[in-house]
């Protein structure tokens, strides 16, 4: 009997181990066989969901595809299993741990959010809001990554109708004043320029299909550089004191303006810049303490000067006027903004006052509409306690009188450093990159694409 039954297990197990040298060769080309997807734009990991969410969307569905067998070749070493569509219990290696859990590259692409996601600019960490030459042309200055910030190479990257056009690696002398102080420039001729200040020297540049080609050079001691598409104002610091220079996007000098008290101008402060045809520029400059001096000059010659006790900006309306933004204080954060309209002379045309309920205001961008005379008005309320994310249009008459509002609700990763970028003569976008450590892929997104909200008791009174 107990032969039988030793016997009898004896045929079971032959009968198993024929199974498994069956099953287990074919289980094994099966394996063989899976399918595994990979990002080829950076990406450092393989997928089994063709679509996985932590890929970037511009990505998806991914195309590119490796067996196992593949995988395992020395060259494609560098791939690792996504811990969310191969496996979730992944062990992330020692030599990684210190860094954190490696994600898709570039890191912020993990964390994008869905609903912005067809507004991603682009796979490079873009750290100064994009720049709008028109309609058509924008404009960014990127780097690797966060980390790299004053010491990686810079990328200068020009999109036409939406899509990368053109992208350029900079290196330069002192790459830290090329990331503050690059300006694109407009050409007469269409092209696109950059001026920049670059050891002892303010160097002017045309890009075309070959890179930066250097047009010119103007040697000197160049300190500060502020501007926009179509005029340059390069401050220039010398043993009689400091002098400001405008300059056409050619390099052609329209005039010199000479402070004689250069302890007051220790600190440029807010600097933007436009022309007419008399050639036309608008400083604010920090004075002593934390007093503001706004400057207007004109053919080199301060027409005006006004000093602004607390903190202020200053915006090109487009029909020969400006607008000063200035605070009502600097200890209440929820404090009124001074909308303080003033011609090329410096002459006041009137003064109109922005509220809100409990939210903190800034002005960001003013357009002048030819057709109506009037203005539209843009900028961000925020209130991060409240959970308040917001950006707000006001539409307003040739006298500024408030016609209408429209508040939108910008909440992108819980973060309120986004900011309101209109296209001349076009539309509008909110742009934000996040200043937190999750390194959140930067957006773009249009105005009107933003959903109606809340006012928070905004207006323009």
């Amino acid at each position: 009997e107990a032969f039988l039954v030793n016997r009898s297990f004896s045929k079971v197990s032959l009968s198993l181990f024929l199974f498994l040298c069956i099953l287990l060769p074919l289980a094994s080309n099966a394996e063989d066989e899976i399918v595994y997807w990979i990002n080829p734009n950076g990406g450092r990991y393989y997928h089994l969901d063709q679509n996985c969410p932590v890929v970037n969307p511009r990505y998806l569905p991914l195309t590119v595809s490796m067996t196992k067998k593949e995988l395992e070749q020395p060259e494609n070493s560098i791939y690792l299993p996504c811990s969310v569509c191969v496996s979730a219990e992944y062990t992330v290696p020692e030599e990684l741990r210190e860094t954190g859990t490696p994600t898709e590259e570039p890191i912020w692409e993990m964390i994008i959010d869905l609903q912005f996601a067809e507004y991603a600019m682009t796979t490079r960490y873009v750290r100064e809001a994009p720049v709008f030459l028109d309609k058509h042309n924008m404009l960014a200055k990127a780097g690797r990554d966060p980390e790299g910030y004053g010491t990686e190479s810079k990328y200068l990257q020009w999109y036409r109708d939406g899509k990368l056009f053109r992208e350029i690696e900079c290196k330069y002398r002192d790459p830290s004043r090329w990331q503050y102080e690059g300006i694109f420039l407009s050409l007469p001729n269409g092209d696109v320029g950059l001026v920049a200040i670059e050891a002892n020297t303010l160097n002017f540049y045309r890009w075309d299909e070959e890179g930066l080609i250097l047009e010119k050079a103007i040697p000197g001691k160049w300190i500060e550089l502020y501007g926009n598409r179509k005029a340059v104002c390069a401050i220039r610091s010398d043993d009689t004191g400091k002098t400001a220079h405008l300059f056409d996007p050619a390099g052609q000098e329209i005039w010199t303006c000479q402070f004689n008290d250069p302890i007051r101008l220790a600190g440029w402060h807010a600097r933007p810049t436009a022309t007419d045809e008399a050639g036309t520029y608008l400083a604010i400059v920090r004075a002593e303490s934390d007093l503001l001096t706004a400057f207007f000059i004109r053919d080199g010659k301060t027409v005006s000067q006004q000093n602004i006790p607390y903190s202020a900006g200053a915006f090109y309306a487009g029909d020969q006027t400006y607008i000063l933004a200035e605070t009502t204080s600097d200890n209440n954060q929820y404090a009124d903004i001074i909308l303080d309209h003033r011609d090329f002379d410096g002459k006041s045309l009137g003064k109109k006052q922005l509220s809100g309920d409990r939210v903190v205001k800034s002005v960001h961008a003013i357009q002048y509409n030819p057709e109506t005379g009037g203005y539209t008005l843009y900028g961000r309320a925020v209130a991060n306690s409240r959970g308040v994310y917001t950006v707000f249009r006001i539409e307003l008459d040739r006298q500024m009188n408030q016609q209408s509002i429209s508040v939108r609700s910008f909440d992108f990763h819980q973060d309120y450093n986004f900011s309101v970028i209109v296209v001349p003569g076009g539309e509008a976008y909110v742009y934000c990159r996040t200043y937190d450590e999750s390194y959140v892929q930067p957006v773009l997104v249009p105005f009107d694409a933003l959903p109606e909200t809340d006012g928070h008791g905004l207006r323009l009174h």
